[in-house]
């Protein structure tokens, strides 16, 4: 009996040895706290120990993703019953993005199911969404409800969705309401997003309201901002016309812009562009909504590109009909030759003045080679604002016809597309006449003067 003790204390004894002469070696050898840790980590995980195998390997994993010495570390910590190697395995295959592109379901389901068996509840929460994740659907609910009947809110809100994604008009749909439910009292942002959301669609419109406002104001810190923008819309299109109030949405818009974000400035610049007052082409809030659709458009949103580039279409085209109404938006948004354009179309006698130095300025850009005001000027040309009708004009309207045609490529890939090729095609057609008109000597003079163009743009400048 006494032998069969004695073989049991040595062991534990040589440890405490070991663990003493690894403090004693680190104190003296390393100045750096960490580096310590580091020495004494190496040796206790040389002991197999998995709690130090673990922290070992995640260390070294943390500072070189790529150490192959810190994953088989944690892989031993893991093999060795360590919950937590278990837990971080599972995720380091299944979606950590310092191992992105070797993500493997298997070794990460594996994994998972290890810590899980040690109710791991992290874990429990990532195997059901790993199982939603390889289409595993009749393998989901098990883990998500026990993680969820756990308290974790994480897995609350996952299993609500679930619920909700599965059936969203029928009778999963009441499994979704208490599981958002719980998560949303619980203080789970999105989860008080998405209860509200189906408040909404339940028609309970007050309680739908409160729920969101509390989503938006605990996911401010997390940027999590998708409840000003249902609000907005809520305000702006609730099914009930009752809850209509245009000047709340355009609060909550305002709101959900603050983020700046491509895709929040771009819906709230949508909204403040697609309201209009009875009496006004362009409403009171269309200045902020293209100073949004500019930010949105630079940040890379396609849509607001696409947005940014029809007003141009507009702006530029040869038809005069929606021209003022695109040059206008644009220059809200601070486009200087939409600026311009958009002052020849001031009415009043005050204007005169800047009306001049608008289209003065529009020329002075085209000829230091802007490829818009190029267009503009050819549309102001074609309206008989200067050059005007003389025989002189109508050489210098030439002049501008031939540096368009001579540099029709680089024009075409600077203007939205169509633009260009609608202008050629009308400029084809009238080239022909205004030769006739102004005979071919003057004709000659416009197309050697349009050449200084691209040689010196001083002279042609002068020469027009």
């Amino acid at each position: 009996m006494s032998e069969h003790k004695n073989n049991k204390i040595f062991p534990s004894l040589l440890i405490i040895f070991f663990i003493v002469l690894a403090a004693f070696l680190a104190f003296f050898t390393f100045s750096d706290s960490t580096q310590k840790n580091v020495f004494i980590w190496r040796g206790l995980a040389a002991l197999d120990m998995p709690d130090y195998q673990y922290q070992l390997g995640a260390y070294l994993l943390a500072h070189n993703p790529d150490n192959e010495d810190g994953l088989n570390y944690v892989i031993q910590a893991g093999e060795n019953g360590q919950k937590h190697a278990q837990n971080y395995l599972g995720y380091w295959y299944d979606e950590n993005p310092e191992n992105a592109g070797d993500y493997d379901f298997e070794k990460a389901e594996y994994w998972y199911k290890k810590a899980a068996d040690q109710n791991v509840v992290t874990s429990l929460h990532n195997l059901g969404r790993l199982y939603i994740k390889t289409q595993q659907y009749d393998l989901v609910e098990a883990p998500l409800i026990k993680a969820a009947e756990m308290g974790w809110v994480n897995a609350q809100n996952t299993l609500g969705s679930w619920y909700h994604d599965q059936n969203p008009n029928g009778s999963y749909l009441d499994k979704a309401m208490i599981w958002y439910e719980k998560a949303a009292k619980a203080g789970h942002d999105m989860a008080m997003h998405n209860y509200a959301t189906l408040l909404r669609k339940n028609g309970q419109y007050e309680e739908a309201i409160i729920w969101y406002e509390k989503s938006y104001e605990a996911g401010k810190e997390m940027e999590f901002n998708d409840s000003a923008q249902a609000l907005g819309y809520l305000y702006h299109k609730a099914e009930n016309a009752e809850y209509h109030d245009h000047e709340k949405a355009l609060s909550w818009y305002k709101e959900l812009a603050k983020s700046g974000r491509a895709d929040d400035l771009y819906q709230s610049a949508l909204y403040y562009l697609k309201t209009r007052d009875r009496d006004q082409r362009i409403n009171p809030q269309a200045e902020q909504g293209m100073i949004w659709m500019r930010e949105a458009a630079e940040k890379g949103n396609a849509k607001a590109i696409e947005s940014i580039e029809s007003k141009k279409r507009y702006c530029l085209q040869y038809n005069r009909k929606y021209r003022r109404f695109g040059c206008e938006l644009l220059s809200m948004a601070g486009y200087e030759n939409a600026a311009f354009y958009a002052k020849l179309y001031l009415e009043d006698d005050e204007s005169k003045k800047e009306r001049i130095d608008a289209i003065h300025k529009i020329f002075a850009r085209a000829a230091i080679g802007d490829p818009e005001a190029i267009i503009m000027v050819l549309s102001l040309a074609r309206y008989s604002i200067p050059p005007g009708k003389s025989v002189d004009g109508k050489q210098s309207l030439l002049s501008w016809y031939y540096v368009f045609v001579n540099n029709y490529d680089s024009i075409d890939s600077a203007v939205p597309s169509g633009i260009a090729a609608e202008y050629k095609k009308e400029i084809g057609k009238t080239i022909p006449t205004l030769v006739q008109q102004i005979g071919n000597e003057k004709a000659v003079e416009a197309q050697k003067c349009s050449k200084f163009y691209r040689m010196d743009k001083k002279r042609f400048w002068q020469c027009i």
